[in-house]
């Protein structure tokens, strides 16, 4: 919640997976796999948290100023990027697909870049430079921002493993199974067998699926199985005496 107003954890996982996969296509796949990057992975995640609060702060303060950014104004902009950064629509589509970014995602970054362009030179005063008045303000806007999170949930616990962990939703309630991810070792066989059983409830319905790898972690309140593909989380199975069951 930022001044009242909620962000969704979903729209925060998206958030978290674009950028992961991102980093991951630069600098390789296994960038977050050691110690160092599962760090890494936490100050990405804080970054996350960061910038959609200031992001949420901007476009408080655009509403306050009577600042409103079109939906012609954001497609025009999509388009232009498209045409000067990547040669044509077809380069920007293919590109968007591969980084895993959807329409939406799109639509709603590139507006939040122009209402900060906006706010930016709405609140700069004469002769002062609009960068260095844009900073201090939103600096002391965010200090005094009531910023709160979910009681139920850590960020960490519900960046864990992207979506399907319901452990790190912890339930509409407050309840759930828990909000705390097991520091045991999972046992090499138990993590076999749920892994094996993830696979072949994945392939049941998508037998054409090639190069997916299954990621096994003990929650404590359950074993999770994700099916990833290409970095990024397709499918998330619960694993309890030999079954299988979808989150």
């Amino acid at each position: 919640m930022v001044n009242g107003e909620p962000i969704a954890w979903s729209d925060a996982r998206e958030r978290l997976d674009v950028s992961r996969l991102m980093l991951e296509k630069e600098y390789g796949k296994g960038l977050f796999a050691s110690e160092s990057g599962r760090a890494l992975l936490g100050r990405l995640e804080r970054d996350v948290f960061e910038k959609m609060v200031e992001e949420r702060l901007v476009a408080q303060e655009a509403s306050r100023l009577k600042i409103r950014v079109g939906d012609d104004r954001v497609q025009a902009e999509i388009q232009k990027i498209g045409r000067e950064i990547y040669g044509n629509w077809e380069n920007f589509q293919a590109t968007l697909k591969e980084d895993g970014i959807s329409e939406k995602y799109l639509m709603n970054h590139v507006r939040n870049l122009l209402l900060r362009q906006e706010v930016k030179k709405a609140k700069a005063p004469p002769d002062t430079d609009p960068d260095t008045y844009f900073v201090a303000w939103l600096t002391q806007d965010r200090r005094s921002a009531k910023v709160t999170f979910n009681q139920t949930i850590l960020p960490s616990e519900a960046f864990a493993q992207g979506r399907g962990s319901c452990c790190g939703l912890g339930g509409s309630g407050g309840g759930g199974c828990g909000t705390k991810q097991s520091s045991g070792v999972l046992d090499p066989e138990l993590k076999s067998k749920a892994s094996a059983a993830a696979l072949a409830a994945y392939r049941e319905t998508n037998s054409a699926a090639k190069d997916v790898a299954v990621r096994v972690n003990d929650y404590g309140c359950h074993i999770q199985a994700d099916i990833e593909k290409g970095g990024r989380i397709v499918k998330s199975y619960a694993y309890q005496d030999g079954q299988v069951f979808e989150n």
